[in-house]
């Protein structure tokens, strides 16, 4: 059962169970698929598109929560909270740092980069991790590995 058909199961058992919240949240996601879906005009985004948007929301989600918290607003940081945690149930298992870091070990050692190569090293990584890890960590890592700041 593909990510989105899953959504869409989850958005009939929550409103059968009343969870205004989960209804709420997950219809949100589908919007946002659908909408990426009418935008590279397709009738069904491929799992992996479908994987990048809920990252993207996901990502949305922590930002703001770090905003709201920063804006002194811990009610709204909460609610942004609790969406990010509905919207990773339906996210692979993210990658473990250690994972990431030998992957990149790999890259480097295969390709012989170096710091000044930072995004030839990155694009070869954010491939093979393809929505395993979010930019962020990877590019933590890569910096680690190169020897970058």
């Amino acid at each position: 059962m593909s990510t989105e058909s899953n959504i869409s199961e989850a958005v009939k058992k929550a409103m059968r169970e009343h969870d205004e919240f989960s209804v709420t949240t997950l219809r949100m996601l589908m919007s946002a698929i659908h909408n990426v879906a009418i935008a590279k005009r397709v009738k069904e985004l491929p799992e992996t598109d479908v994987v990048k948007v809920l990252q993207a929301q996901a990502k949305q989600r922590r930002e703001a929560s770090v905003a709201f918290v920063a804006g002194g607003r811990p009610e709204l940081a909460d609610k942004e909270n609790k969406e990010l945690k509905i919207i990773e149930g339906y996210l692979p298992q993210q990658m473990a740092s250690d994972e990431i870091r030998k992957i990149v070990q790999e890259i480097v050692a295969a390709t012989g980069e170096h710091e000044k190569n930072f995004g030839q090293v990155m694009k070869a990584v954010m491939v093979k991790v393809a929505g395993r890890s979010d930019g962020q960590t990877v590019s933590k890592i890569v910096k680690e590995t190169l020897g970058t700041s």
